[in-house]
């Protein structure tokens, strides 16, 4: 049986996928390939089984990049593909152009917005020949083929099969680059054909983490001063704001344009009432609003910096 579990006796086995050793190798390749050095992650559920590859696959990405940053969500669902597309969308929007596809439908939204993907289990590029760059695949023959032999051999017995999914059993591999080939630098596919030997020889082990991962992406915090009501995404920087959060992107404060931008608008559901003079404050309200109600003069105006 698949499970992260234990063998019971007197027959009852288990197998796993432990194939992070190609999930470190694809992370590599995505590390080496995101020009935003920030990478999408969408998963099932946060089981050991989803965890550990996750783990792999980011400290793969940050042995080649160091600047790397992750933004992990899950849908608590193992097949809800427009589920797992909006998850993708919201990522992109945010700046990741590599995404790690551990559920169906983010490669699909990656096609769709010209940005690469990272297969996970089984090969997909045939079918997005232009998005899949890399893919750790999951071979079950070898783990298979040793049960069924214990069995001939009336050999069988309560046993953890899981170590037969790791590469050196060929129960797992980093798959063909495909129609990638050539189109990742020639220096990256060296480490990481550095790094697949190391692991195939011993030299080289990745770590199993089955706990939770979590993003490592800088989220819109408050600043000091802002009420405690205030949580993002609600509103821009005050002054200085390189970045924004979604929504229309306001005119700078101060400028001429500023003065006719409707500051007290409610233009999207990312957006909140802003009061003008560039002086933004959360709405908790759920309707446009053409003024800020007064219970706002006596609270501390919300500004959101990245931290």
């Amino acid at each position: 049986m698949g499970s992260s579990g234990k063998p019971q006796a007197p027959n009852f086995s288990v197998f796993d996928n432990y194939i992070q050793e190609p999930a470190y190798l694809t992370g590599m390749v995505a590390g080496g390939m995101t020009k935003t050095n920030k990478i999408g992650m969408v998963g099932g559920f946060p089981i050991p089984e989803v965890n550990r590859l996750m783990h792999a696959f980011m400290a793969g990405a940050k042995e080649v990049n160091p600047k790397v940053e992750f933004t992990v969500t899950f849908i608590n669902s193992w097949f809800d593909p427009p589920k797992a597309k909006e998850a993708t969308f919201a990522m992109i929007d945010k700046g990741a152009d590599v995404l790690y596809a551990e559920r169906f439908g983010v490669s699909d939204a990656a096609k769709e917005k010209g940005k690469l993907a990272i297969g996970n289990v089984i090969d997909t590029q045939a079918q997005y020949p232009d998005t899949v760059v890399a893919s750790a695949l999951w071979h079950m023959e070898p783990t298979i083929d040793l049960a069924l032999k214990n069995v001939k051999d009336g050999k069988f017995k309560a046993e953890d099969y899981g170590q037969y999914s790791m590469m050196k059993y060929k129960g797992s591999s980093l798959a063909p680059l495909g129609t990638f080939e050539g189109k990742v630098p020639a220096a990256l596919v060296a480490k990481v054909k550095a790094r697949e030997a190391d692991i195939l020889s011993g030299k080289s082990a990745v770590k199993v983490d089955d706990s939770q991962p979590k993003s490592t992406a800088r989220r819109w915090r408050p600043s000091a001063g802002s009420s405690p009501a205030c949580s993002p995404p609600h509103c821009w920087r005050s002054r200085a704001a390189p970045r924004r959060l979604p929504g229309p992107r306001p005119p700078p404060c101060g400028s001429t344009a500023s003065r006719a931008w409707p500051w007290s608008r409610r233009s999207s559901r990312n957006w909140p009432c802003c009061w003008r003079g560039c002086k933004m404050r959360a709405s908790t309200a759920s309707t446009a609003c053409a003024s800020p109600p007064a219970r706002w003069k006596a609270r501390p105006w919300c500004c959101f910096s990245l931290a």
